[in-house]
């Protein structure tokens, strides 16, 4: 029993503690990101237009430079507008969502409405190495053409009488050869018609540095001799007629790679694109339809093109708070995380995104919805404890939720359970779901003794506060606590109702089975006390929830017994706002967010999870905790108690649990009570807003007056003085009226006064 004891310490010490390889491996996946992915109208096109930013310029109304950047795509732009099979249409996201882009039309209007239609001009040194291209067909000229755009002299054998090749059955000559003059107006080309070559090898002895071979799909195939400097593409691949002259165009830089190299390289092959869309966020738009039937005139082009969706992987962006907010990318943030983990100032100190780093809500929805998997959260996390182990994490990020953890499992805590026989299960709420109400915990607890009489109780805190703020130190003694507890009951099963809890005892406690209260109250049928008659609510599933699939059916079978219907939200389970106590360190950020998630419906929340009820709670959302139905407790417009009223209640519920009355004031309290008058609302709002509890102000006036460390303001007759609160420098202005202390002002800061 000890050596499974240490082994799991270690493998929990090995969980937290982050090496510097550890760090750096995972910034090397953040890099792996693919949100410069192709989209898949882009992957399905032969010649992999960027068909994103020519839409994106035709939506500005940049008609001549979403001309240039298609002609430069496609060779000969008059001729694939009117013969391209448009295989980026059944590719197209839009295509469920109003229709496909109608990217034939948006291009016949690029060709009409852009200024100038020429080819480009390029002025570069000639090259000295000749090309042969055998076959004139689409692929030949497609090669040829870019081979004299990049000044390399061209010699170009036709076994017919005129370019086109089998393309001249399926398009009108008279305009494929006007489409051929005008790309070669600027580009000088020796074209040797009615010449059939007999052996591609033979013009590599006659002193052309390479040959590309297109000779069709009826043409002469010399058996594909592998030689260096001989390239084959076309039709005689398979290919269809654009895909050909696709081929052709990309040769020129595998011939050229080939040339300065002597490396012969193949074409990289085409691939499905790796994009993951959140459809949810895409707007229904129908198709615009030219007034005239036939074609879009300027404005309907552009209509039509703000139809795009600009695909792109973003779906971690959707889900995630914090990256939606920054509008940062992944490779984006991998790179400013990283260079304020490891700076590169001489004297060590980065702080390019700190604050950043300390934001993530660390709810997991980034790495869940990634195609590739990328653990973004586990890098942030790591990049939080590296930061933290440098001594350059602000401690004010996590001071007052690590002292709240340290109250929960101290004079906050309390343990009912039979070290002698043992506990068939132990009840373990949470250190958050009592602060808010204690007869959350007190009503659940009488309902489980009579469901499991044998239950114990074990109330404190599962140690995220330390995880969250990086502290090992700290979450290694929680989860010490935790498990002479649970080796003191038998090792029993243990019974929840924080999901945050359940995540982080199976990540860091995983020897100890737990199951969340409401799938043992579903399981035993246990009615709600307070039945709907048909109400909707709307079910907010909390983040640490989103892939225990039994807990989410849980509440909505409970709710649905009850006489409720439960709106789904669609089982995503984004955060509420509250986790990684990040409220602290981007307090802008945190009520964006949870004004965002309290937004997404107009109905009343159902939540299981006292953090998100609490959330939406303040942003004035009609919220319910499903204990609130269970137990018949509290209505949605409860508002959430404060700071100082939420320690009082952990207080409250630990004096009920010892069997104590709590109205009547502990001593500590009532000494409070007799040396200071009560506070005014204004400074209660103000206390809650800094985290400064109500007794510690309390003693650093006692502190103040023991010490004769004060200021007398004779105007006013008021003293001001300060006192450390943990690390908090506390600054008190008061004055004794009546015998008693009355409190006019308090506030904190992070700053140190050297005495």
């Amino acid at each position: 029993m000890a050596a499974d004891m240490e082994r799991n310490q270690e493998e929990n010490a090995a969980r937290v503690l982050v090496t510097e390889q550890a760090w750096r491996r995972s910034h090397r996946e953040e890099l792996q990101c693919i949100e410069e992915e192709l989209p898949a109208c882009t992957t399905s096109c032969p010649f992999q237009i960027d068909i994103r930013d020519i839409l994106g310029k035709l939506q500005k109304g940049q008609f001549d430079a979403a001309f240039r950047r298609y002609s430069n795509s496609v060779g000969f732009p008059f001729l694939v507008s009117r013969y391209c099979g448009a295989r980026c249409r059944s590719s197209c996201i839009m295509e469920r969502h109003g229709g496909a882009l109608d990217m034939p039309g948006l291009e016949r209007a690029v060709l009409q409405f852009a200024r100038n239609t020429k080819p480009n001009r390029y002025n570069m040194p000639p090259k000295k190495e000749k090309i042969a291209v055998v076959g004139a067909g689409m692929s030949g000229l497609g090669c040829t053409l870019r081979l004299l755009n990049r000044k390399y002299p061209v010699f170009v054998f036709e076994a017919s009488d005129r370019a086109g090749g089998s393309f001249l059955k399926t398009a009108d000559p008279a305009f494929l050869q006007e489409e051929i003059d005008r790309q070669f107006q600027f580009e000088k080309c020796d074209w040797h018609f009615n010449t059939k070559i007999s052996d591609p090898k033979a013009l590599l002895e006659q002193g052309y540095a390479a040959v590309y071979v297109a000779t069709g799909k009826t043409g002469d195939r010399f058996e594909f001799p592998k030689e260096d400097g001989i390239f084959y593409g076309g039709e005689m691949t398979g290919a269809d007629p654009m895909q050909a002259l696709a081929q052709g165009l990309k040769a020129p830089a595998l011939i050229e790679g080939f040339l300065k190299t002597g490396v012969m390289r193949d074409s990289e092959p085409e691939k499905e694109t790796r994009i993951q869309l959140a459809e949810r966020f895409i707007r229904e738009k129908p198709l615009v339809v030219p007034a005239d039937g036939e074609q879009f005139t300027r404005e309907e082009a552009m209509e039509e093109a703000s139809r795009c969706f600009q695909c792109q992987c973003d779906a971690c962006m959707h889900g995630c708070g914090i990256m939606e907010y920054a509008r940062k990318t992944v490779k984006a943030m991998a790179q400013e995380v990283y260079v304020t983990v490891r700076p590169g100032t001489l004297d060590g100190n980065g702080t390019v995104c700190t604050r950043f780093i300390g934001s993530c809500n660390h709810c997991g929805y980034c790495t869940d919805v990634c195609p590739t998997g990328i653990d973004t959260d586990r890098f942030l996390l790591q990049s939080h404890n590296m930061m933290q182990q440098k001594g350059a994490m602000p401690w004010a990020f996590h001071e007052y939720w690590l002292r709240d953890m340290d109250y929960s499992n101290g004079e906050g805590s309390f343990v009912s359970i039979d070290e002698e026989k043992g506990n068939s299960m132990v009840f373990f709420p949470g250190c958050q779901i009592g602060a808010s109400d204690p007869r959350y915990v007190t009503e659940s607890w009488k309902l489980l003794k009579e469901l499991i009489p044998d239950a114990g109780l074990h109330l404190g805190c599962c140690g995220a506060p330390a995880v969250w703020a990086a502290d090992d130190a700290a979450h290694q003694e929680v989860l010490k606590k935790i498990r002479e507890v649970w080796n003191s009951a038998g090792k029993p099963d243990y019974l929840m109702t924080c999901p945050s809890c359940m995540k982080m005892f199976a990540k860091y406690l995983p020897e100890i089975t737990v199951k969340s209260i409401y799938e043992l109250l579903d399981e035993k049928k246990v009615p709600l006390k307070r039945e709907g008659n048909g109400e909707t609510l709307y079910v907010f599933d909390p983040c640490a929830s989103r892939n225990i699939v039994s807990l989410q059916e849980s509440v909505r079978h409970l709710a649905a017994s009850g006489g409720y219907y439960a709106e789904d939200s669609g089982g995503e389970a984004t955060c509420c706002s509250y986790g990684g106590h990040v409220d602290i360190a981007s307090p802008l950020y945190t009520e964006w967010l949870a004004g965002k998630r309290a937004s997404e419906s107009e109905l009343p929340y159902l939540t299981y999870c006292i953090n998100c009820r609490e959330s939406f709670a303040g942003q004035g959302k009609e919220t319910v905790h499903i204990l609130d139905l269970l137990l018949d407790l509290n209505d949605g417009k409860r508002v959430p108690p404060g700071v100082n009223a939420r320690h009082l209640n952990k207080r409250k519920l630990v004096r009920l649990l010892n069997g104590e009355n709590p109205e009547i004031p502990e001593r500590k309290e009532a000494e409070l009570m007799g040396k200071f008058q009560e506070f005014s609302p204004e400074l209660k709002a103000k206390l809650d807003l800094e985290r400064l509890l109500r007794e510690d102000v309390c003693s650093v006036v006692e502190a103040c007056e023991e010490s004769g460390r004060k200021v007398l303001d004779r105007e006013t007759g008021f003293f001001t003085g300060f006192g450390m609160v943990g690390n908090i420098t506390c600054w008190v202005t008061y004055t004794k009226e009546d015998g008693k202390y009355r409190i006019v002002n308090a506030y904190s800061h992070r700053m140190k006064v050297e005495e």
